[in-house]
């Protein structure tokens, strides 16, 4: 993993933390103390490297001054999304890079998983999941993402440019606006 937090950013090129681990700076690159704060993060498509990655953005956002529930709500979100760019745009074959861009910004939080592989074919649509609640010896392991993702959040927004696929996910400050906001544009 990839941790760009600015010139000689805590993580360096390969990541300091060593397995793909990167130690987040609550300071983006050129960011004044009390502006914008951002984390970029690149790993291999490789499900393995995901929850460093993710526990990264968690760790972040508690260092930016975030709530614990919330950092690991956007923690959630980076998993599923990073995990289903790994199963369907790169089908699982490493070599690929997945990018990870978070950013602090006083009343939002804006999550972003980009990658380069096979784009989504029709525009994500978050289903609630089919299953029995109160059988919990047979819950789905799989076909949540998106809805945890869609329920978690204020907005996601899946773009397609230049070869580019990203999930684009917004969290506002609380009683900014009500959860639950989903769309795609090609």
């Amino acid at each position: 993993m990839r941790d760009r937090c600015g010139p000689g950013g805590a993580g360096g090129a390969g990541g300091a933390r060593g397995a793909g681990g990167a130690e987040p700076h609550p300071h983006g690159q050129n960011s004044p103390p009390h502006g914008p704060r951002e984390l970029r993060l690149a790993i291999d498509s490789r499900l393995a490297a995901v929850a460093p990655a993710a526990r990264a953005v968690r760790e972040f956002l508690v260092a930016a001054g975030g709530d614990a529930l919330e950092a690991a709500q956007a923690e959630l979100c980076v998993t599923e999304a990073a995990n289903n760019a790994i199963r369907h745009a790169y089908r699982l074959q490493p070599g690929g890079t997945i990018e990870i861009a978070c950013v602090a910004d006083g009343d939002r939080v804006v999550l972003a998983v980009a990658d380069r592989g096979e784009p989504m074919r029709e525009p994500p649509r978050p289903r609630p999941p089919e299953f029995d609640p109160a059988d919990i010896e047979n819950l789905p392991e799989g076909g949540m993402g998106l809805f945890l993702i869609g329920a978690l959040m204020d907005e996601v927004r899946y773009t397609v440019a230049d070869g580019r696929n990203t999930l684009t996910m917004t969290r506002f400050a609380p009683a900014a606006l009500p959860a639950g906001r989903f769309s795609a544009a090609d």
